[in-house]
């Protein structure tokens, strides 16, 4: 082998260890933030699916439906009268909802029997009604929260339907404290939660060991005694019981609600590169 060949061996050596070397490293950082994307995805996908919306603004027969760009509703200036998939008032059921890395596509239906023809054209048929959300920046954590989504859905639709239940147990404290004559219960000191957690804070059942995603992230398991129970974390859905997710480490609120059960909501310290379970005891 010459020296210009050993050389130029070298030199490819040197330049691709540490590209690899990146790239693991970039795939290890990945893993966590991909898991939490996915999962967020997948939740409000279920939370929205099949629910129904009355619209509060008619939406046009076009391939994007009804545009919306941070919020602003896009109107095309057309010489001729628009045509509409949809009109104000009519009850449509979210039949697919997508969250991509800048936009939410929320794809309608109208409940309707499909119109018999001889012939039918698929390039001439209606175009089913659509809300598309379109953002100037990357969609984060902090934008895919059901309250957010709401806020943007709010000019289009009534979203009385699309928010999260209420607990009933934090129903029932706000109709004591409203009752004539009844002075409300002092509050107890409330103390921080780096406090709390140097005291006895509040975990679930720890059963294994997790350190391949460092201290700073736990897995937690929500089970239920009823099986298909809506579970929340810190006021987002996050899908039905049981249910396995990958938290940031220190405190969160749990709950979990089924319809003709009471709620159940704790407020519980998540120990990074632990893996836990919260079981959920729901009662009639």
């Amino acid at each position: 082998m010459s020296i210009y060949t050993h050389r130029v061996n070298v030199l490819l050596i040197a330049l691709v260890i540490p590209m690899f070397a990146v790239s693991v490293s970039a795939q290890g950082r990945k893993l966590v933030d991909e898991d939490w994307y996915g999962d967020v995805k997948k939740a409000l996908a279920d939370h929205y699916t099949g629910r129904i919306v009355r619209l509060k603004l008619p939406i046009p027969a076009t391939r994007r439906g009804l545009e919306m760009v941070d919020g602003a509703v896009q109107r095309e200036a057309t010489k001729e009268a628009p045509q509409f998939s949809a009109q104000i008032g009519d009850e449509l059921t979210i039949k697919y909802f997508k969250v991509n890395d800048s936009s939410v596509e929320v794809l309608l239906d109208k409940n309707e029997p499909p119109r018999k023809s001889k012939f039918p054209n698929p390039f001439t048929g209606p175009k089913q009604p659509r809300i598309s959300l379109r953002f100037s920046h990357e969609l984060s954590s902090k934008d895919l929260t059901i309250e957010n989504l709401n806020r943007f859905l709010s000019p289009a639709v009534d979203v009385a339907t699309l928010a999260i239940l209420p607990s009933e147990n934090n129903s029932s404290s706000a109709a004591k404290s409203e009752t004539p004559g009844q002075q409300p219960d002092p509050q107890p000191i409330q103390k921080s939660e780096a406090e709390q957690a140097e005291l006895s804070p509040p975990t679930p059942d720890i059963v294994a060991d997790l350190p391949i995603v460092g201290p700073n992230v736990g897995e937690l398991t929500v089970e239920c005694s009823v099986r298909g129970a809506r579970v929340y974390i810190d006021g987002s859905y996050s899908g039905v019981a049981p249910r396995t997710l990958r938290l940031r480490a220190g405190f969160h609120t749990i709950l979990v609600v089924s319809n003709g059960y009471e709620s159940w909501e704790r407020r519980l310290f998540i120990p990074g590169a632990k893996i836990s379970v919260a079981r959920a005891e729901l009662r009639k």
